[in-house]
């Protein structure tokens, strides 16, 4: 183990002395790397980069997922709409294969604004975004070298990615690029993946259409394939600073040797990355192997990444703590309105229970030390939903006055066992967050060494009255209306120790 972290420290300290940087290396130079990249070491989300650039990562608290491809111009969802029977329902594909990939010929935004996307994450302080450069369906958003549906081949060599990158860089938001290594258009749709080799039906058996030997072959067709796309991504836009994957799995074969060789690559050629556990494979970290009496502890030690991600189950994030949440960096994503993709507004109006929803889970997420990435589906014409906007500019304005409490704050992980709300912290200041969920306690009891100085709400700057009992260590308080979030979403309480 010590020779293990011994050869990390030793990737680390060549990447930065030889400087393999994003600015004198090619997409061409980058792959060539490739070959000749260790795969020593292991990762998970207990062992994240540890490079001075990734440390944002922890206290970012918000960002913005963007789902966005041709999908969008068919006003359906990413690359599952096009399965048969998808996920185990019976049910007809919602488009056929044929009509999906026809979208492309069709997707050319011409209101295409991404400045217009990075100012409403702007405006509720939102640290980071991430952009579907490629889902499963195989399109890519850049003008790659690789591949038949790109904007190379269907929309003469624009690259919407930069425009995106551009605008991160405006507003200040750091850079992400969600990209899925499972790609069903690869080969004319002839791979080892597994909705390809079901013919894209749920409920058909997945044959592998090629012979052991030969899908070994095809397998690093593949993987040579995958590395000159990152390849551009990972040179041709200046610094990254998340990696979002999707998948791999390639039927038959069983490699985590190229799990960790990929990432070892990828830190080569962007040192300060944060990259999410998804590429595909396990490796057993050794330092938490025999955690058997947490399974997701056990599970998540397994995964490759420097954070782990949990999608759009809520449960999975208030159930699975169990001191898990003590060590690993980690985020929850969901789709904004219920749509991963686009899909019109019935209504240009803001939702209190959708608002509501989003402060509960940020505030919640906060005070366990995780990070919410709220994801967005634009129009084809890369145009975001106006009641999305409407429910951004009542969030921006609760952010406004609280935000404070979430961005930059850290987790009180720990907050279950001394508090009946969710807690943040922020050097000597305590915040108390009374979400709309069951966590708008008419009494907020919260343990304390020693009394506050002062309470106060965010939205009400004045100082409340509370009992502090010095036996128990027990802080007491009940706010009057007046006291309460006037946009009715949330109530922060600030206690100053």
């Amino acid at each position: 183990m010590k020779t293990t972290i011994r050869l990390l420290s030793t990737c680390f300290i060549l990447v930065s002395a030889t400087s393999a940087t994003t600015e004198s290396m090619t997409a061409d130079k980058a792959r060539a790397l490739f070959p000749s990249t260790s795969a020593e070491g292991f990762n998970t989300p207990f062992k994240p980069n540890t490079h001075p650039g990734a440390q944002w990562y922890p206290k970012a608290g918000f960002g913005l997922f963007i789902h966005w491809g041709i999908y969008s111009e068919g006003e359906t969802n990413p690359s599952w709409s096009m399965i048969k029977n998808c996920f185990g329902k019976e049910r007809p594909a919602r488009i056929p294969l044929e009509d999906y990939y026809k979208l492309a010929d069709r997707f050319n935004p011409d209101s295409y604004d991404p400045n217009v996307w990075m100012a409403m994450a702007k405006s509720l302080q939102m640290q980071y975004a991430v952009l579907t450069t490629k889902h499963h369906d195989g399109y890519c958003l850049w003008p790659t070298q690789y591949g038949k549906y790109n904007t190379r081949t269907h929309m003469e060599g624009r690259d919407l990615v930069r425009d995106y990158v551009q605008a991160c860089r405006k507003h200040n938001i750091k850079v992400g690029f969600y990209f899925s290594p499972r790609d069903w258009a690869y080969n004319d749709h002839i791979s080892g993946f597994n909705n390809p080799a079901r013919k894209f039906d749920h409920y058909e058996k997945a044959v592998n259409p090629f012979s052991e030997k030969q899908n070994e072959i095809e397998y690093e067709k593949w993987l040579d394939y995958t590395v000159g796309q990152l390849s551009e991504l990972l040179t041709q836009y200046g610094q990254i600073d998340v990696l979002w994957f999707d998948g791999a799995g390639w039927m038959g074969i069983k490699r985590p040797e190229d799990d960790l060789r990929i990432r070892n690559w990828i830190y080569r050629l962007q040192p300060q990355i944060v990259i999410n556990p998804r590429w595909g494979g396990k490796n057993i970290n050794p330092d938490y192997q025999n955690h058997k009496e947490h399974h997701s502890l056990s599970s998540i030690s397994r995964r490759i990444g420097d954070f782990y991600t949990y999608e759009s189950k809520w449960p999975e994030i208030e159930k699975r703590n169990e001191g898990l949440y003590a060590d690993i960096w980690f985020e929850f994503c969901k789709a904004w309105k219920g749509h991963w993709g686009y899909a019109p507004a019935s209504s240009s109006d803001a939702e209190p229970k959708s608002m509501r929803q989003i402060i509960h889970q940020l505030s919640v997420l906060r005070s366990f030390g995780g990070n919410y990435l709220l994801n967005v589906g634009p129009s084809g014409e890369g145009e975001i939903r106006p009641d999305i906007f409407a429910e951004a500019d009542v969030l921006s304005r609760w952010m406004t006055t609280n935000g404070e409490s979430i961005i930059g704050a850290e987790g009180v992980k720990t907050w279950e066992s001394i508090s009946n709300c969710p807690l943040t912290r922020r050097d000597n200041i305590l915040y108390a967050h009374l979400t709309h969920a069951k966590y708008d306690v008419e009494t907020v009891q919260i343990k304390l060494d020693k009394k506050p100085k002062s309470v106060k709400t965010l939205s009400v700057n004045t100082n409340i009255p509370f009992d502090y009992d010095p036996q128990k260590h027990l802080l007491k308080l009940t706010l009057s209306s007046k006291q309460k979030d006037p946009l009715n979403l949330s109530t922060v309480i600030k206690i100053i120790q």
